[in-house]
């Protein structure tokens, strides 16, 4: 009885934030499931940040779609605070040019809040197995994220703008997200500890699935997480200790994988000692900090494996102690970093 006086009588207006700079062919197959949804009442808003060229709407997405061009580049988060001031929706969503929504996305998103009790409720969802790049790098960064979102709680302070819904009074009372961050990093990170602070959390539906189709180089990919590793290091070094922190340790980062930073760190000092000193003690904490490696991912490792079969699984292998070293760099460069006046 208490669900049925708290629920709406019919599904709330979405509009779905897209920002875009220079995005190319991928916003085309981005905006194409739009015109399958059967959802009553939408909008899409394509934020135009300033691409050199001005961004056209495909013919098939005017009746629903329609482009907001800023003058400067004003990043990701200011681009979704742009299009999210002039939306006529209840709910914001936000996606990104490199995804792809299924055909029941908006339906998933509006049955959610359909309930008032949601108000201060963020949601998001997971990104399929299945995209577009097959090389190692794309593949790894995709499952990652995906598994990463599966081993996280259902209702947590994750908000994820690969497909992120707010209502948006809560995200306009909150101000949007930090402009601060000028480049794609942890702004939705950011925003969703908000919410948890505020008393509100973000719910993580498994069946909520988009494609992300973002290509990775082994290069492209040390690179972000290089950086990421360093701007989760500043941002909680930025917020701690305050009352309200937006950020208070609520990341998608595994434990497994938070080991095996440890780990890592462990195998670079006890190498780092075995040639100084000219010792075999060196060469054995380094295989010892190894198998930690392996083992404390164990269950990201299995996961992976039975998805990508025997040679993803070798390169995998390999790949992970290379990982765990940049992204501890990341994080002694984002301590650096701060301590000398970077704080974002």
């Amino acid at each position: 009885m208490v669900k049925e006086e708290n629920s709406r009588s019919a599904p709330p207006f979405i509009s779905v934030i897209i920002p875009a700079h220079n995005p190319g062919l991928s916003l085309l197959e981005c905006l194409d499931p739009f015109t399958r949804v059967s959802y009553p009442e939408f909008e899409v808003i394509v934020v135009d940040d300033a691409s050199p060229s001005p961004i056209q709407l495909p013919e098939f997405a005017l009746n629903w779609g329609r482009i907001v061009r800023l003058d400067s580049n004003l990043g990701p988060a200011g681009a979704r605070n742009e299009g999210s001031a002039v939306a006529r929706g209840e709910i914001l969503l936000f996606i990104d040019t490199d995804v792809v929504i299924d055909d029941g996305c908006l339906d998933a998103v509006g049955r959610f809040y359909l309930d008032d009790d949601k108000s201060n409720w963020g949601l998001t969802g997971v990104q399929s197995v299945r995209m577009e790049f097959g090389n190692f790098s794309s593949q790894y960064k995709n499952l990652w994220l995906r598994y990463s979102f599966l081993q996280s709680p259902e209702d947590s302070a994750l908000f994820y703008t690969s497909i992120a819904a707010v209502p948006r009074e809560l995200f306009l009372r909150f101000g949007g997200f930090d402009r601060k961050y000028l480049t794609p990093s942890l702004e939705d990170t950011d925003f969703g500890n908000r919410i948890w602070e505020e008393g509100g959390k973000v719910r993580i539906d498994r069946e909520l699935e988009v494609r992300h189709n973002k290509y990775y180089s082994l290069y492209g990919l040390l690179k972000n997480d290089f950086k990421r590793s360093s701007d989760e290091t500043r941002t909680w070094l930025r917020n701690r200790g305050k009352t309200g922190s937006v950020f208070t340790g609520r990341t998608s980062v595994p434990l497994g994988f938070i080991a095996g930073l440890a780990f890592a760190g462990v195998g670079v000092l006890g190498g780092l000692g075995g040639l100084v000193f000219c010792s075999l003690i060196g060469f054995w904490v380094v295989i010892i900090a190894l198998l930690g490696i392996w083992v404390s991912n164990i269950g990201m490792i299995n996961y992976m494996g039975r998805i990508m079969g025997t040679v993803f699984l070798f390169q995998l292998l390999l790949f992970l102690p290379l990982n765990m070293l940049v992204a501890g760099s990341g994080i002694v460069w984002g301590i650096s970093s701060y301590l000398i006046g970077q704080k974002y």
